[in-house]
């Protein structure tokens, strides 16, 4: 399933875009998940990280380009599509690196080619392969199951989100060179974590969906911190 977002202060319009999206879901087989929000108040302080956001530019208090550009200082790679009856704006999009530009009232075999595109770039972004050499052979697993790893005896221990324990002989090192780092969080010099694995941030450890403990160093905690933030587009 993928999430998507709409920040659309006119419920008609919203309605609209919601009719599209279901409409795509169905004929597509595809699984897609609309949440809404009146205003960018919201989102920029939300904990939710979306697969793709539909944006209209005349929203009240904070307009759609200034939530783009804000949205860009923490997260370079989620796709923007704005959806606006204020198409002078369409070359301005582009600056805040938006993934294409929608004007109402939007049809529907446009909707369909323009979700066509995003979704590949959607996929694209969700099935980052990493490698993992292990005794028994190398292993490909996706870096979204990848809950934490964190160095025993020499080895790194790859801890996956169903439970899964893989060993390496990797350094953490270069793991932060081959995952995402966006999504992957350097926490102390012995571990390194999925931030959207995070259940709980706590004063000394976080708490992984796992079940787990990780603990911070005292050197990288502030670093750890305003990583997260980032991602989740908030101040821990």
């Amino acid at each position: 399933m993928y999430r998507l977002l709409s920040i659309e202060d006119d419920p008609a319009e919203e309605a609209a875009l919601r009719e599209l999206v279901e409409r795509y879901a169905t004929s597509h087989n595809v699984e897609l998940d609309l949440a809404w929000e009146r205003s960018s108040f919201d989102f920029v302080g939300a904990e939710t990280h979306y697969d793709l956001v539909f944006l209209d530019i005349d929203l009240p208090g904070i307009n759609g380009m200034e939530t783009a550009a804000l949205l860009r200082g923490y997260d370079s790679q989620t796709p923007i599509i704005f959806v606006t009856n204020l198409a002078q704006y369409a070359v301005k999009g582009y600056e805040v690196d938006a993934l294409d530009f929608m004007v109402k009232p939007v049809g529907y075999q446009d909707f369909c080619l323009r979700m066509n595109r995003a979704l590949r770039v959607v996929r694209r972004n969700a099935e980052k392969v990493v490698a993992v050499a292990t005794s028994d052979g190398t292993h490909l697993v996706d870096e979204h199951d990848v809950s934490y790893v964190d160095i025993v005896d020499h080895e790194a221990v790859f801890h996956m989100v169903g439970g899964e324990e893989l060993r390496s002989r990797v350094t953490l090192k270069s793991l932060e060179q081959a995952l995402s780092p966006e999504r992957f969080a350097r926490v102390s010099n012995n571990a390194l974590v999925n931030i959207g694995s995070i259940r709980r941030v706590g004063r000394d450890s976080l708490t992984m969906d796992t079940g787990d403990e990780v603990f911070f160093s005292r050197s990288r905690k502030q670093t750890a911190l305003e990583a997260i933030g980032r991602y989740v587009g908030a101040s821990v």
